[in-house]
């Protein structure tokens, strides 16, 4: 996930790095060549990336296709007792405990 701190000294450049990571090509770059995590991008073909050896063969099942998009996991706010038990874990495991 990326985002644009709303204290941003420069949001105009990082919108147009946004911009830039959204792009069709400069995202699919950016998946294949570097990270390996898939963009969510519309225009990304799963036939595409199989066929270029972005994904092997016996994991295009795994490719997240745009009608995957409307029935992901959404990330949310944890309830106050989730929230108090990761700030406990974290607090422990900070602690070496």
């Amino acid at each position: 996930m990326i985002a644009v701190p709303r204290q941003a000294k420069h949001p105009v450049l990082a919108h147009h790095f946004l911009n830039f990571l959204l792009d069709e090509k400069n995202g699919y770059d950016n998946f294949a060549n570097y990270v390996g995590y898939q963009p969510p991008l519309t225009k990304l073909d799963p036939d595409r990336l199989v066929k270029d050896g972005v994904v092997p063969k016996n994991l295009d099942t795994a490719i997240v296709r745009e009608s995957d998009f409307d029935s992901g996991v959404s990330l949310t706010e944890l309830t106050p007792a989730g929230a108090t038990d990761w700030q406990n874990a974290w607090a422990e495991f900070k602690a070496g405990v």
